[in-house]
């Protein structure tokens, strides 16, 4: 393979790892979560749509209570989606492990700009959101680059309290 072409190569990976990145930032910065409260089957559909498994290789296993979506390509940074139910179906958690510092720190960054879920630090690694969201991102959640997304267990005065003490 000549240098032009090995360049070429190079240049058209990096510009498909851009693609899947702004696409990734984009469904995560049009909302904080994506899946929480989403069926099993939106869920799904929703995966397939963004990521297109005829053009990366991609993995979806499903048990009764959880759906994992894996990417893995040498051609974009590894991805993992875990997505968690509860009793009746409806997403309850997203978990998000991405393989860089520098998408992970997008990521996140994306995530807590965003306004109107009003984000405050509780905690060294854990953010709740302000008005009737009830979310709570935890950063670093099972290993480094790892960030989840769940529904608040508290009770409304309980998630409330913390949220205006911080």
């Amino acid at each position: 393979m000549s240098a032009i072409q090995k360049r070429s190569c190079t240049i058209f990976t990096m510009i498909r790892l851009a693609l899947l990145l702004l696409i990734s930032a984009w469904s995560t910065s049009c909302f904080a979560q994506q899946y929480i409260n989403s069926s099993k089957e939106k869920a799904r559909r929703q995966l397939n749509k963004y990521f297109n498994p005829d053009q990366y290789k991609t993995l979806i296993r499903e048990t009764d209570s959880s759906l994992q979506f894996q990417l893995r390509d040498t051609s974009v940074q590894h991805l993992d989606i875990d997505l968690l139910f509860d009793a009746s179906g409806k997403c309850r958690q997203e978990t998000y492990r991405l393989s860089c510092d520098s998408c992970y720190r997008k990521f996140i960054t994306h995530l807590l700009g965003q306004q109107r879920y009003r984000w405050k630090q509780v905690a060294a690694t854990t953010y709740f959101a302000g008005g009737f969201y009830r979310l709570i991102v935890s950063t670093g959640a099972a290993a480094d680059f790892t960030y989840s997304i769940q529904r608040s267990d508290l009770s409304r005065n309980e998630y409330f309290r913390i949220w205006k003490a911080n």
